[in-house]
């Protein structure tokens, strides 16, 4: 049977949900006290789905909003999906192509060296 839940009775329903939950966060399952935890509904339906780190809770919120712009004739869920299966598929290289403006790890490495060489020029200069 639904039921709306009283204002005075969140805490309640989010200690017993958390509890089912086993004190972590629904998606990233970190542990969550219950003062950092957020009951997380459908905004839609009104429904409660679960407990939430403040986090995810926030970001739950966001990516629906945007897949929702992003979905166009397709559902949310059918866009998110996709999403989904196109990381997946491109885990394992498809183009053989790397962007123009990507640097590897030794480029960022290189680049942050060049810096702190000039920082410490320009230092010794201003103290000269």
């Amino acid at each position: 049977m639904r039921r709306r839940i009283k204002t005075t009775e969140v805490v309640v329903v989010k200690a017993a949900i958390l509890k089912k939950q086993g004190g972590r966060c629904a998606l990233c399952e970190i542990p969550v006290t219950l003062v950092q935890a957020c009951l997380d509904h459908n905004h839609s339906s009104g429904l409660i789905r679960g407990v939430l780190c403040r986090n995810c809770n926030g970001i739950e919120g966001k990516v629906a909003n945007l897949a929702n712009r992003a979905k166009r004739t397709s559902t949310t869920k059918d866009w998110l999906g996709r999403l989904i299966l196109y990381w997946i598929k491109h885990e394992t290289d498809q183009t053989g192509l790397y962007h123009p403006l990507h640097k590897t790890d030794d480029e960022k490495r290189l680049l942050r060296n060049k810096r702190a060489r000039q920082r410490r020029a320009e230092q010794k200069a201003a103290s000269a």
